[in-house]
């Protein structure tokens, strides 16, 4: 017994190169109930879901720097007319919208009895991304960031789920009348990573070369086409890794999409020299290859992605026409070389501009 014992330690000791979260595939995966819906599946049954939150807002955001939980009731409207009511816990979340916003972003703790009583798989919490602050523009800046991540669903299933919401906002301390807002959920890094046959890989210092090559160029051009230069691969920066448990392949998800042109938030602050947030700078180091599949790929997609956006009905007329003179942008700039970091530095050196990396 000692022997075997010993082997299999051995064993979990040599496996090369692992380093996946502490998120047990036996949790999911070998109790029976792989076939079951996660909380995330059961709340994207429809395009867009009401939900009501009741919890003391004031202490939300008084403690907003808290790590600790806070009790809250979630309810929401289904299929089945149940209005299903479930006790959770939530916390915000962020780094730089926690400071710059009047509601940052969510984090929402599922209790273990409503995976039981709902036979769902147990995957514990999910993120929960909110208006920043108590006017249209910003609920309109939420929802267009909501079109970046299903942009890149279109482009790969390599990609994060998100589940468009509308808000009841419910203050059980009596301070805050907030009323309806829009947010949307996005899905659990552990739940997409087990979808695509992994685990997340929390490593730093991974270069492009440990990527597998076509989700790494596939994610950089995805980048140039909303604009964003708030990622960094060697830095873990808004984007998770996921290594296939099978092939041991390292594929690149990206998330958090406000900095980014197409979102075009007043907020927003440029690197490398740039001028204006809707500047694109390509940040990947794809080869000539590489770079060309992926922009044939694109190509491919083209008709889709302007079809999405301009079949999006969740923001007006002049916000929908602008983020298609956007995307469309990006297309009828594949022709031209891309402007890479490169371009920028050059830019900065000949005295140009200055950059606020400096």
């Amino acid at each position: 017994m000692r022997n075997s014992l010993h082997n299999i330690i051995c064993f979990l000791i040599i496996i090369p190169g692992i380093a996946f979260t502490s998120f047990a595939n036996e949790d999911v995966v070998n109790d029976g109930r792989e076939g079951l819906k996660s909380v995330f599946d059961r709340l994207a049954e429809q395009e867009v879901l009401t939900i009501s939150v009741k919890t003391d807002i004031d202490k939300l955001l008084t403690k907003r720097k808290s790590k600790n939980y806070q009790g809250a009731v979630m309810s929401f409207d289904d299929s089945s007319d149940l209005r299903p009511e479930w006790n959770v816990e939530l916390r915000t979340r962020g780094k730089y919208r926690k400071k710059i916003c009047d509601f940052p972003p969510i984090k929402i703790k599922f209790n273990h009895s409503i995976f039981k009583s709902e036979h769902l798989k147990p995957f514990k919490s999910l993120n929960l991304v909110t208006h920043c602050g108590e006017n249209e523009e910003s609920e309109e800046l939420l929802v267009r960031e909501y079109l970046a991540y299903k942009i890149y669903n279109l482009i790969t299933d390599r990609s994060l789920r998100v589940q468009l919401v509308k808000i009841n906002w419910e203050d059980t301390s009596g301070k805050y009348d907030l009323g309806q807002k829009w947010g949307f959920f996005i899905e659990n890094d552990d739940e997409m990573a087990l979808r695509l046959g992994g685990g997340i890989y929390d490593e730093f210092g991974v270069s492009h070369n440990d990527v597998h090559s076509e989700s790494a160029s596939q994610h950089a051009l995805f980048q140039y086409l909303i604009g964003n230069a708030d990622w960094n691969l060697e830095m873990n920066k808004n984007i998770h890794f996921v290594k296939n448990y099978s092939t041991g392949e390292v594929f690149v998800v990206p998330y958090d999409f406000d900095f980014s042109g197409l979102v075009n938030a007043s907020y927003a602050v440029t690197e490398y020299g740039m001028t204006s947030v809707k500047e694109r700078i390509f940040l990947g180091q794809a080869s000539d290859e590489d770079l060309a599949l992926a922009i044939e790929s694109f190509r491919e997609k083209e008709h889709q992605i302007v079809d999405l956006v301009k079949s999006f009905e969740h923001i007006g007329r002049s916000a929908r026409n602008d983020v298609k003179r956007y995307v469309q942008s990006f297309f009828n700039s594949l022709d031209e070389p891309l402007l890479t970091e490169s371009f920028y530095r050059e830019r900065i050196k000949s005295g140009a501009v200055v950059s606020r990396q400096n």
